[in-house]
């Protein structure tokens, strides 16, 4: 992903989408429901014939232990099968970094939100 500047969180939605699409990801903009501001971007690309690979992206503004486990469990219902899970906030706790240091799952990407 280039480099974004500060700016809000649907303009990083669709800077992203356009990136994933750059590289040759099939890539849209989903539906969740949750408290805050809240973005999902699903991506997938096949690799080789049979091996579709699928990332989640979740833009949240600030991310904490508590929203980080709701986004988790709403992904985990929405979506069947992924392989990555993509936070996008422009804060995140220690805790949330701690956790996603601990997981292959889940990777954190901090820009710069309004």
């Amino acid at each position: 992903m280039s480099e974004l500047e500060r700016t809000t969180l649907k303009n990083h939605e669709q800077e992203l989408i356009k990136n994933l699409t750059t590289d040759g990801w099939k890539a849209e903009a989903e539906e969740i429901e949750f408290d805050e501001e809240v973005y999902c971007v699903k991506a997938q690309k096949k690799i080789y014939i049979f091996f579709n690979r699928i990332h989640v992206y979740i833009l949240l503004k600030d991310v904490n232990k508590d929203n980080l486990k709701e986004i988790i469990d709403i992904v985990n219902d929405k979506f069947y099968k992924y392989h990555a899970l993509w936070i996008i906030g422009d804060s995140f706790t220690e805790k949330v970094k701690e956790f996603a240091q601990d997981t292959q799952q889940i990777g954190l990407i901090q820009v710069e939100v309004e």
